[in-house]
């Protein structure tokens, strides 16, 4: 999934990006591998614990209006329902 976004984005890319729905962060994780700031939300507190330790180079919520608004260039939506 992040070569598709980065081949969408483009080389470079260095806007803020959410992972929105991240669940425990496995998609989080590859993409702090290639963007600079990533950041990741789902409504679960369980599961962006787990993520938070997984990954510690991202930035997690689990409560929408504690995202920061009109900060981000790109969000990513894989496997919401």
């Amino acid at each position: 999934m992040p070569s598709v976004v980065t081949r969408i984005l483009g080389e470079g890319y260095d806007r803020p990006v959410l992972d929105f729905g991240c669940g425990t962060g496995d998609l989080t994780r590859l993409l702090t591998q290639t963007f600079p700031t990533v950041h990741g939300y789902d409504p679960s507190s369980e599961s962006t614990d787990l993520a938070k330790r997984r990954t510690p180079a991202a930035t997690f919520f689990d409560d929408p209006e504690s995202l920061p608004k009109e900060h981000y260039g790109c969000v990513v939506l894989a496997n919401v329902l």
